[in-house]
This record gives structure tokens, sequence and C-alpha cells, in this order.
């Protein structure tokens, strides 16, 4: 019997443990949050991403998940006339979670849950859930 996970963090362990807790617990969580945004005068460029990471270490402490990296770039377009902030286009954002939750499929995961800190990300992630829906993932 495949021995049991709760909450794993995967860039802190292996790739056999990968594989052992996808035995067990085939749930990924992909948090996303930018790690270069502007959050006006008084807040850090890394807000979305600070966010995320408190977010995600709490759902890892109560929850049988894989916690992947979280993404920090994503679809911000209004956010584009701020020096500094990061905005990738909506198509490369959606092919890169796509890709991820192909690369965990294929080795047996079966659930994905995006935990997200933006606005602008939700309809390219609804365009990548349905891409992924007739994939069969």
């Amino acid at each position: 019997m495949a021995e049991s996970f709760r909450g794993l963090r995967a860039e802190s362990i292996a790739w056999p443990q990968i594989e052992m807790a996808l035995k067990s617990s085939p749930t990924i969580l992909i948090p996303i949050g930018a790690g270069c945004k502007e959050h006006g005068f008084h807040l850090p460029m890394n807000t979305d991403f600070l966010w995320a990471e408190y977010l995600v270490n709490r759902v890892v402490e109560q929850c049988n998940v894989i916690a992947l990296p979280t993404v920090t770039y994503g679809y911000y377009p209004a956010f584009k006339e701020y020096p500094g902030s990061i905005s990738i286009g909506a198509a490369a954002f959606q092919e890169m979670i796509a890709d991820i939750c192909r690369s965990f499929a294929r080795h047996g995961a079966k659930k994905f849950y995006v935990l997200n800190t933006g606005i602008s990300t939700v309809a390219p992630l609804e365009a990548v859930r349905l891409m992924l829906l007739e994939e069969r993932i």
C-alpha cells in the first residue's frame, strides 16, 4: 500500500516522493500569484505572490494535496503601464498552465485546483479548464 501523504510542497521533495504521493493523493494545487505587479505606492510588487504563498501553506497544512511552486507570471494587462509590472499574453499564460497540468496528468494526477490571487487571470484559466476537459484532464 502506498504511503499516505498530507500536504506536500513539490519543490521541497525529490521526484520519487512525488511519484509515491501521486499514488495516494493525485490532487495537484497550482498557486498563482504575481511576482512583480503594481499594488500602489504602499505595497511591494510581490504582494500577490506573498498572498499565494500564505494561502498555499495554509492549504498544505490541512489538505491532502501536492502543491506546486507558485506561478509568478500571468496575464495582467491592466498593469502594463506601471514600471516593473510583468504581464504575459493570455495565450502564453493558458498554455503554461495547461502544460503544467498535462505534465502531472501523465504521471497520474487526477484533480487540479488553482489557487488564484488575480482577477484578470480568471477568464484565461476558465479557457484552460475547458481545453483540458476536452483532453480528459
